[in-house]
């Protein structure tokens, strides 16, 4: 943990150094390499800690911060993590997104209705112990009434759940989309 810590430091301050140089009035781009040293603590043989300069350019910092993304974009057995999305990203990717699995995860008393058509209800509090409810290898979307409780859910699914293809949750409000979404889905 603190070695990736480290290579987030390092990723940062050649970003930022590649970033001033190019603000400073020289045609400068991230694909050109430009050599930036660095100092990173390392443990010696014997347990010391001892600082060593390590040679880095900007590009070898944009591939770092690129593989980075990359593993937080696939999760456990493949799952393709979406994140927070808006509320009006969501609803275009419920529309465009077959074998779709909409899942409310509010708890009963704040429960959405009418919700989404179709959508699945698993309380947060609930998710861990009956997340295999959820169809196996279909996308997945989570909701609450603003986006907050949706988090702790959407953790414990890619958690457990490694079979899902996609997985995301509504970031915000759904209100405003869930008549949308109704109505076209009749239309379909």
């Amino acid at each position: 943990m603190k070695k990736a810590g480290m290579v987030i430091s390092v990723i940062a301050l050649a970003l930022s150094l590649a970033s001033c140089s190019g603000a400073a009035g020289e045609n400068t781009s991230f694909s050109e390499k430009q050599d930036t040293s660095v100092w990173e603590e390392q443990k010696t043989d014997n347990g010391e800690q001892e600082e060593k300069e390590q040679n880095i350019t900007a590009q070898d910092a944009e591939e770092e911060q690129e593989e980075m993304s990359m593993n937080k974009n696939s999760g456990a057995g493949g799952t393709k993590q979406l994140g927070g999305i808006s509320p009006e990203d969501a609803l275009e990717y419920m529309k465009k997104t077959p074998d779709l699995v909409i899942v409310q995860v509010n708890t009963a008393e704040w429960k959405i209705e009418p919700g989404f058509s179709d959508a699945l209800w698993i309380p947060h509090d609930e998710m861990e112990k009956r997340c295999g409810e959820i169809p196996e290898g279909r996308p997945v979307l989570l909701h609450c009434g603003a986006g907050v409780v949706s988090v702790p859910a959407y953790e414990t699914l890619l958690e457990r759940r490694p079979d899902i293809p996609e997985l995301g949750y509504i970031d915000g409000s759904p209100h405003s989309i869930i008549p949308q979404y109704n109505d076209w889905l009749k239309r379909k």
